[in-house]
């Protein structure tokens, strides 16, 4: 049966749809009147809060159903929560600044250069102002004094007067004119392209006056970082803006003036202000430009500094655990046994065996009769009862050493449990277990700055001369890079001499580069040398001529520095060599850092650069003629093919000097056998 459709009259909803104020008369409503939902929400919610409000104001719920009474007023609601328990503070800007800086690895080593300016109102106190930086640092590469061209000779006296009587031990110092710059600050910032390392200490007239001493430590061995770090900082770069007060916590600054340390790519472009008084804001307003937090500078604080700078027993276990620390406090060092900040120098000795220690004996009694520190440890027998014992000389040195034991089982140990942290590092160069881990300990904070040399147990009983070079001379130890230079033609004998003697040359760990320079006539024998040669200590270039050039160019075009710390030894091959040349060479070269001579010697990069360019001139005859004699009464005068008779004349006219080793009766450690070649004849 098929469903009929309902029938449904629309007519009614069409006409109320249409005309909502008409009804009919007889039509009962079709449904019941509706809330709105808006309005449900709101009423819904006004009584929840209404709820909650009164709730709230008698107790407060616990997740555990339990009630506690409501804190009365002026106390801090904590939700019944613990104090470990409530979210920390952000950190002030402060606050990261100092923890930045204090994570902060410090600057590579020769990598500062100070500019102090001279005006006519410092001259007289030039010895004072510069006196702080006329030390012995790992970090100072140079001294830049800068003053107004009419001054240049005055400074130029002083400082020749002032340096004839500083201890030989200082960083370079330089003196430059400035033209034109009428206010002494502009000429600061004007000499920053003369630097040639990567950061730079900008002074004004006074230096270091009035400047705290930690504050100096801290410039002059500054961290890497990428903001100016000075001591006075102001608050805006407006002109009525007043100094930032010293507070316990590195502060930004909205500019720095001098003193302050920073980038030397930093200070470069920085476009000129409207007047010059206002060189240093406007410095400050470049820096901030470049970074997001705006900040012109930093102004040194005093606890922070303190907590960077100081050399305690807190920075060496920083990071390490309470058992570690525990354990480091056994077998004899402890807190109260930590040297004093400003010890002269730690020495740690690491070597396998008690009859290494013996032989290195005589340098440990020399630096022990100095002031320094030293402690051994011996790893190469374990000692379970851990006891310390004295090893004695004949003179009555005595030297504490420790055996490796359970508990200090590693050299990681024991540096640890050290009271210092080591300046130097001493051990074999032999390879096992525990020394290969010496570069590894060395790599990783506290002891980024230590210096590790590492010698041949064959060289320690002719090691007694390292006794005599001081801490900083030692720390430098790694720096120089020495090459040794031959020249030779046709003396195949003399040649021969000359490389044995070399190979029986002790090194004490160094790698060497030999350099072999052939003349175009060097016969089949001397090549057939060349060829044959083992040389286990660095690596081996040969040279050989095409055309003849004779032994002027031979000597001058051997070697060339590739940097302001490469040496070179020039060897012609009729020289000999003591087994201890190399150890008067590095002994020299660590402490006088000059030693010009034609037998045998040392060549510094400085010198051999500056040679090569007077011999340029000299050779081209623009200055004056070749036959002219520069230096009066001089027997090379004669020496017409000499390349020694053009270095005499450098040396006469910069005012240098000759360093020779004296011993009784001519002893040397270098031999000239005077055998036939460009010099001697038959």
């Amino acid at each position: 049966m098929p469903l009929r459709k309902k029938s449904v009259s629309q007519a009614p909803y069409h006409s109320v749809a249409r005309s909502p104020n008409l009804r009919h008369t007889n039509l009962a409503p079709l449904r019941r009147p509706r809330w709105r939902p808006r309005t449900m929400v709101v009423l819904l919610f006004s009584v929840i809060y209404l709820f909650w409000q009164a709730t709230r104001t008698n107790r407060v719920p616990l997740i555990s159903d339990e009630v506690i009474p409501r804190q009365p007023q002026g106390i801090d609601e904590t939700l019944a929560l613990d104090d470990s328990e409530l979210p920390d503070a952000p950190p002030s800007l402060n606050e990261e600044l100092s923890a930045a800086i204090h994570d902060a690895p410090s600057v590579c080593k020769h990598s500062l250069t100070v500019i102090l300016p001279v005006i006519p109102e410092t001259l007289s106190v030039l010895e004072e102002t510069l006196a702080p930086f006329l030390i012995s640092s790992d970090v100072l590469y140079e001294v830049a004094v800068i003053c107004p061209d009419p001054l240049l000779l005055e400074t130029r006296r002083a400082l020749r007067s002032m340096l004839s009587m500083a201890p030989y031990e200082h960083s370079d110092v330089s003196v430059y004119p400035w033209y034109g710059l009428v206010n002494h600050h502009q000429a600061v910032l004007a000499a920053v392209p003369r630097s040639k390392t990567e950061w730079t200490l900008l002074l004004d007239e006074n230096g270091f006056q009035k400047i705290a001493e930690s504050d100096r430590a801290y410039l002059l061995n500054p961290r890497a970082l990428s903001f100016p770090v000075g001591s006075l900082g102001f608050t805006d770069l407006s002109s009525n803006s007043s100094l930032l007060p010293r507070t316990v916590q590195f502060q930004p600054a909205a500019y720095l003036i001098p003193p302050f340390v920073a980038q030397s790519s930093l200070l470069a472009g920085v476009p000129p202000p409207s007047h010059p008084s206002l060189i240093w804001s406007a410095l400050g307003e470049y820096v901030a430009q470049s970074r997001l937090d705006m900040i012109g500078g930093v102004v040194i604080g005093r606890t922070d500094l303190n907590r960077i700078s100081r050399h305690s027993r807190e920075a060496i276990s920083d990071g390490l655990s309470e058992d570690q620390l525990a354990k480091n406090e056994v077998d004899g060092y402890s807190d109260t046994d930590a040297l004093p900040i400003g010890a002269p120098g730690v020495f740690a000795l690491a070597f396998p065996h008690n009859e290494d220690l013996k032989n290195f004996m005589s340098v440990v009694c020399k630096l022990q009769r100095r002031g320094y520190a030293m402690f051994a440890f011996l790893y190469g027998t374990l000692d379970t009862d851990s006891i310390f014992s004295d090893v004695l000389d004949e003179s009555g040195c005595v030297v504490d050493y420790i055996w490796r034991s359970d508990d200090i089982s590693t050299f990681s140990d024991w540096l640890d449990s050290l009271p210092s942290v080591p300046d130097v590092v001493i051990g074999l160069d032999h390879q096992d277990f525990t020394s290969a881990t010496f570069l590894l300990t060395l790599e990783r904070r506290p002891y980024l700055n230590t210096t590790l040399i590492r010698l041949p147990r064959a060289d320690l009983p002719y090691s007694e001369w390292m006794g005599t070079l001081t801490l900083q001379e030692l720390r430098h130890w790694n720096v120089p890079e020495i090459t040794m230079t031959v020249i030779t033609n046709d003396r195949p004998q003399s040649l021969q001499r000359l490389l044995t003697s070399i190979q029986s040359t002790l090194f004490y760990g160094d790698r060497i580069t030999l350099r072999i320079n052939m003349e175009q006539t060097s016969d089949p024998e001397t090549m057939r040398l060349v060829e044959e040669l083992d040389w286990d200590h660095g690596d081996v270039f040969v040279h050989h001529r095409v055309i003849h050039g004779g032994l002027l160019p031979a000597v001058v075009e051997s070697w060339y520095p590739h940097c302001n710390d490469s040496y070179s030894l020039l060897l012609e091959d009729d020289i000999e060599l003591s087994p201890l040349s190399y150890a008067w060479a590095k002994m020299a070269l660590l402490r006088y850092r000059c030693i010009p001579c034609s037998w045998g010697a040392l060549y510094f990069p400085s010198h051999w650069r500056e040679f090569h360019d007077y011999l340029s001139i000299r050779l081209s005859q623009h200055a004056f003629p070749i036959s002219t004699t520069v230096v009066p009464g001089v027997r090379s005068n004669k020496w017409t093919k000499s390349w020694k008779k053009y270095f005499i004349e450098l040396v006469y006219l910069r005012g240098y000097v000759m360093l020779y080793a004296n011993y009784e009766d001519f002893v040397s450690f270098s031999t000239n056998h005077l055998e036939v070649g460009s010099h001697v004849r038959d």
